[in-house]
């Protein structure tokens, strides 16, 4: 929209009757510690504010100015990409060779998986309940798009990734199975991001200790295959030997 009035600290700053701007409609409440460390965007105690109405009242933090020619209909999508990119690219070093699963059809997936695909060009798939939307995906880019059934995202994540599952998951469906799918079909070193509200109740069920004994067993499987071989092939140790080796093995696999 366009700026019809403004205070004084937003006039110093920069904004002018007049000035094409886009809104963040999250309204923060400027007390929370987040708020006086300046990070309003994960205020304690955010209230969204209707941004489709004809006048709207916003804090000069949360407005950005558009540049000239940007028509309104464009600009409207600031926010939306913004959020995508500060907190689906930032400091991700997805790689052109990388696996990338979304979770969810909705605005913002739909945006971060055409700037994953403009700025790296990594294999995204993208899952959802409705057939619609996965079409619209696979117009916008998307390298494949399935059904979040369960097991149809296991199945396609076993072929897809070829048994060594996504590199970048986003969970964007709001949907708490999902929640706990996420770890299962990670990758080794695979990282997971979600990017949604969720209710105050809602759990994670996530299984670390399952994750990091996954990591482990595929670190130390090269070694135990080695060491029988050999131990068949030429060094053939005594009963109490081996059984110590592998006493040694599995502590090191459990510590």
């Amino acid at each position: 929209g366009e700026i019809e009035d403004l205070g004084e600290l937003a006039y110093h700053a920069g904004f002018r009757i007049g000035d094409a701007v886009s809104g963040y409609a999250w309204n923060f409440c400027g007390a929370c510690r987040y708020c006086k460390s300046g990070l309003e965007a994960h205020c304690s105690n955010a209230a969204c504010i209707s941004v489709l109405a004809e006048h709207v009242v916003l804090n000069m933090r949360q407005i950005q100015k558009l540049r000239p020619g940007v028509p309104l209909e464009h600009g409207i999508f600031t926010d939306a990409i913004g959020y995508c990119l500060y907190n689906g690219l930032k400091d991700r070093g997805i790689a052109v060779d990388a696996h990338v699963m979304i979770f969810g059809c909705n605005t913002f997936s739909l945006i971060l998986l055409q700037l994953i695909k403009l700025f790296s060009g990594a294999t995204v798939s993208i899952a959802d309940k409705d057939e619609r939307k996965l079409e619209l995906a696979r117009t916008l880019g998307a390298d494949h798009a399935f059904s979040s059934e369960v097991t149809t995202v296991l199945r396609n994540t076993a072929g897809i990734t070829k048994d060594h599952g996504y590199d970048h998951i986003f969970e964007m469906s709001r949907d708490p199975k999902m929640l706990g799918l996420t770890g299962t079909i990670a990758a080794v070193r695979g990282d997971i991001r979600y990017s949604y509200l969720y209710g105050y109740t809602t759990s994670n069920d996530v299984n670390l200790m399952e994750l990091y004994m996954k990591e482990v067993t595929l670190a130390l499987l090269p070694i135990v295959v080695f060491f029988l071989v050999f131990q068949f092939v030429s060094l053939r140790l005594r009963k109490l030997p081996f059984l110590r080796v592998m006493v040694g093995i599995l502590y090191t696999y459990a510590g």
